[in-house]
């Protein structure tokens, strides 16, 4: 943690403040955020009770003063001009969010990761970012911090995994002004956030379908993605649907209560047999499809 914080200190640009958040930690992580707020009047601390990422995100933008906020995490590394670089591209270009590529680090090496986007709207950005041609991280943007704070755009405490996208999304419908500055300032360690939730779900994992199920609601909602992109979403949930129907995952009232409500979706996908069982399974017939998937997962599993 202190490498993280005394990267952001040595930056060329010094005119920042930065808000450091402790979620209920329980090793030195309380010490060292009072003793850099105690050295720099430019860093003020929140000891919070441990309520997860969501909040602890939450608390900073919610505290934040300045015009524009970038989140940086601990384990990561940035470069000493990536504040400056990314302030003056967004300043000269009237950007209410600023993107930057990346680097990747992992067991193989470095991996530049280029993010220009497709298009600089807001639906352009939105749908590169359904698309996963863009990362959702915080990381690598700038945001005008009155975008957020002005339009009550909060991010969601239900979430254990793409809190970020989410935010991004959600934010995006309030940001006119979208500029792409070509340079990777940010270096995001993946070996060490190897450990993640998004990196240790399993395929066959309650809580990695509940999330999925959020995230595909959310972008059937979006307003900003195209008919194209939502008919692909559609199609993805359906195959969440016939992946979860076998009973293992979801009873048959949870799995019930999640895809009934999606039947006219699920009406205008390709005809297979996927969607064939899913409707059977919607439409008062549900322990003789999900008989039929566990059938079907078996021969598959011997194939």
């Amino acid at each position: 943690m202190s490498k993280g914080i005394e990267d952001i200190l040595a930056q060329t640009f010094s005119n920042f403040e930065i808000l450091l958040v402790d979620d209920g930690s329980t090793d030195t992580t309380v010490e060292i955020c009072d003793r850099y707020a105690n050295k720099d009047t430019r860093i003020r601390v929140f000891h919070e009770q441990h309520q997860g990422v969501a909040r602890a995100r939450q608390v900073g933008i919610n505290n934040a003063c300045g015009i524009y906020t970038i989140h940086i995490d601990a384990d990561d590394n940035i470069s000493p001009n990536m504040l400056e670089e990314m302030y003056n591209s967004a300043k000269d270009s009237g950007a209410d969010i600023l993107i930057c590529d990346y680097m990747e680090v992992n067991h193989h090496g470095p991996i530049y990761h280029a993010q220009r986007p497709t298009v600089l709207t807001q639906e352009g950005v939105t749908n590169d970012l359904i698309q996963g041609k863009l990362y959702g991280a915080l990381w690598n943007k700038l945001i005008r911090t009155s975008c957020f704070q002005d339009n009550n755009v909060c991010f969601r405490e239900d979430l254990t995994m793409r809190e970020d996208m989410f935010f991004v999304l959600d934010v995006l419908p309030y940001c006119s002004k979208i500029a792409y500055l070509p340079e990777a300032l940010y270096s995001y360690d993946k070996t060490s956030n190897a450990s993640s939730l998004t990196n240790t779900y399993l395929s066959e994992d309650r809580k990695y379908y509940v999330q999925e199920l959020k995230w595909h609601e959310t972008a059937l909602k979006n307003t900003l993605v195209s008919k194209e992109n939502k008919e692909h979403v559609s199609n993805s949930l359906l195959n969440i649907a016939y992946i979860t129907l076998s009973g293992n995952i979801f009873t048959k009232a949870e799995w019930k209560k999640s895809f009934s409500k999606y039947n006219d979706v699920f009406e205008k996908a390709a005809n297979n047999y996927k969607k064939r069982l899913v409707l059977m399974a919607i439409n008062k017939h549900y322990h003789l499809a999900s008989t039929i998937r566990a059938f079907l997962s078996i021969l598959k599993r011997k194939a």
